[in-house]
């Protein structure tokens, strides 16, 4: 019965995709600026960052324990918040583990849409920013986000795509996909925000609106496909 509960949650959530896709849209404005390249300089440096990670991928032989590394420290970070016991962790090329008492659906998939690594970023960022002016190397560390949003997109997709996860298999792929780019929409979403320097209360009721817009649209395409259909 959950799992029927679950699949038709995730249907009703597909307009809600669309609607951040838009809302995302809505803030490339903020990505140009008048003069050669056209494209603002923080954009460029997170541009590059990723740029940097996807020729990395591409031509250079990663160890995988790095990802499992993340994965499951994400899955025992997001235990802890949660109040969770966390127990043994085991990391290695061929895959991983982390024990967790009682674990929700949010600490199961919470891998596949928190940046273990950008968000490491960002915490040295924040520390580091303590005791030293970080102004003059504020490219450099968008950059990083860049190659570590990269790394996350990547890993994310190939994890999901050739391996089969008991993860996505517990709530049921449709469901776990679905969520999943879902959470992934909104974290790109909110760094797009502070990488564009866009004020949240603006992006927040843009998203609104094109929730409303996006919800409205698929009940009259709703209604209209049941009346052709009587």
């Amino acid at each position: 019965m959950f799992r029927a509960f679950r699949f038709l949650v995730a249907l009703v959530l597909l307009p809600a995709l669309a609607a951040e896709c838009l809302a995302i849209r809505a803030l490339m404005p903020a990505f140009f600026i008048g003069d050669f390249p056209f494209l603002s300089p923080e954009i460029l440096a997170v541009l590059g960052g990723y740029a940097a990670w996807t020729v990395l991928f591409a031509f250079a032989r990663i160890p995988e324990w790095i990802y499992v590394l993340g994965h499951e420290l994400t899955h025992a970070a997001w235990g802890l918040c949660t109040f969770s016991k966390v127990g043994r962790i085991r990391v290695s090329s061929s895959g991983g583990s982390c024990v967790v008492s009682n674990p929700g659906m949010f600490t199961t998939l919470a891998p596949y849409f928190v940046p273990f690594y950008m968000v490491v970023t960002l915490l040295t960022r924040l520390a580091v920013g303590l005791f030293a002016d970080m102004a003059q190397y504020a490219l450099w560390w968008l950059a990083a986000i860049g190659f570590t949003y990269g790394f996350h997109l990547t890993y994310t997709v190939k994890t999901l795509v050739e391996v089969e996860q008991p993860d996505v298999r517990e709530y049921g792929r449709f469901f776990s996909y679905v969520l999943i780019v879902a959470a992934n929409l909104l974290v790109l979403g909110a760094g797009l925000v502070w990488v564009t320097g866009t004020p949240p209360g603006q992006y927040v009721a843009e998203l609104g609106d094109c929730l409303r817009e996006s919800y409205v649209w698929t009940w009259r395409w709703l209604c209209a496909l049941a009346k052709s259909v009587v």
